[in-house]
């Protein structure tokens, strides 16, 4: 075994392996050397992480954080969720969809939209 964790996703090089940690934190770890990182410290994980086609960005979820529970009052779900995507290069990310948690968010993917 590499390391501990949960929601598992290959590169698409195979170069390195995204995981869940026990404490809820994304990692990498290098399936050659057994090397771990952890990209996003002290940011919680809630499902699932998704390589982009191009190994170059990294979609997840996370708690939306108290301010925006204060919605939660105006909607019938109690909480949010967001699901982010992580520039591996930069390491900066950004926030592309709102979902009510509880809502079937636990498989996703990347597809391709032509425009």
């Amino acid at each position: 075994m590499l390391t501990n964790g949960d929601d598992v996703s290959w590169s698409p090089r195979g170069d390195r392996i995204a995981f869940r940690s026990a404490g809820r934190e994304a990692g990498f770890v290098d399936p050659g050397s057994g090397a771990v990182k952890r990209p996003m410290p002290g940011r919680a994980i809630l499902h699932g992480l998704a390589f982009s086609p191009d190994g170059q960005f990294l979609l997840f979820s996370e708690p939306a954080g108290s301010w925006i529970d204060y919605l939660s009052t105006f909607f019938t779900c109690q909480s949010f969720t967001r699901f982010a995507v992580l520039n591996l290069a930069t390491g900066d990310s950004t926030v592309v969809y709102w979902a009510c948690m509880g809502e079937e968010t636990n498989d996703y993917a990347w597809v391709r939209v032509n425009r």
